[in-house]
């Protein structure tokens, strides 16, 4: 099975995530842009691993997560980039469980939910 890799723009959002910014300096704009960035990355890792999950032997690891970056071609990442993506994992999956729908409903719902919240117009 081929190893899937993010294309440019994933690897582009990943890199820009990991930047430290002066939350002084940020505005309504780019907090928003960062939501989205976040989710994309996010939703990445997600169709990779549903992708490729019945290849691996424990799914709900945290090294199959760590995994699934390499694989989408993230060599660094910071703590936060990956509690961030467990942290979206596992809302898709409560929320899927506890709506009695699929992973990708719950996934669209969480996504216009954070939109919704977080940006003015999403």
């Amino acid at each position: 099975m081929t190893e899937p890799v993010a294309d440019g723009d994933t690897l582009a959002q990943i890199g820009k995530l990991q930047e430290v910014q002066p939350i002084w300096q940020l505005e309504g704009h780019e907090v928003c842009r960062d939501v989205h960035f976040a989710l994309s990355v996010a939703q990445a890792v997600l169709k990779s691993q549903r992708e490729r999950v019945a290849d691996l032997a424990d799914p709900n690891s945290g090294a199959q997560l760590l995994r699934e970056l390499q694989a989408l071609g993230v060599h660094e990442a910071s703590p936060q980039t990956v509690a961030m993506v467990a942290l979206v994992e596992s809302a898709v999956d409560r929320l899927a469980a506890v709506g009695a729908m699929s992973r990708q409903d719950a996934w669209q719902q969480l996504y216009r939910d954070v939109l919704d919240r977080h940006c003015d117009s999403a």
